[in-house]
């Protein structure tokens, strides 16, 4: 059981498991059609696909932006859907890093958080792990944050010289 600050009773009711899908859908068509405005990109593709137009270029920007959306939305998805177990959140923890670097928060800040709150994942209270992982998820989703701002000036120097050539 992923969720285990729930009652085991509450926990398997299928009201809870229809209300957090509602929530991820709520989620996922906040953050990309209105956070990020893709609307129009959407219907610009889907109308270059009805033209059978399949040779449009994409720019780092926009690739690094379509990473930075699944990123975002899919961890966030994990943290709303019940009947996770264990081992889901292994599949997931390996991106907590990039999420964390994705906030802005200092690296020395969140070096320390990651270093206390994950390695003992499977062993230590989930409640800890899950909390941190919701608010890193909320600041992504409501301010602005993510790879292009990212909080490493190595990253930042490396964009600049990519966006020069």
């Amino acid at each position: 059981m992923f969720w285990k600050f729930i009652e085991v009773a509450d926990y398997n009711k299928w009201i809870l498991t229809e209300h957090m899908m509602k929530i991820i859908l709520a989620l996922n068509v906040y953050y990309f059609f209105l956070r990020r405005c893709m609307l129009t990109g959407c219907l610009e593709r889907l109308s270059d696909s009805l033209k059978c137009i399949t040779n449009s270029t994409v720019t780092l920007g926009e690739r690094t932006k379509c990473i930075e959306i699944l990123l975002i939305l899919y961890v966030s998805a994990c943290q709303f859907m019940p009947g996770g177990h264990e081992n889901f959140q292994v599949w997931f923890v390996d991106m907590i890093p990039i999420i964390m670097v994705m906030t802005n928060l200092h690296p020395i800040f969140f070096f320390k958080l990651y270093m206390d709150v994950y390695p003992g994942i499977l062993h230590q209270s989930d409640i800890l792990h899950h909390l941190v992982s919701l608010g890193m998820c909320a600041l992504l989703l409501v301010f602005k944050g993510g790879i292009e701002k990212c909080a490493l000036p190595e990253f930042a120097a490396w964009r600049k010289k990519v966006k020069e050539d």
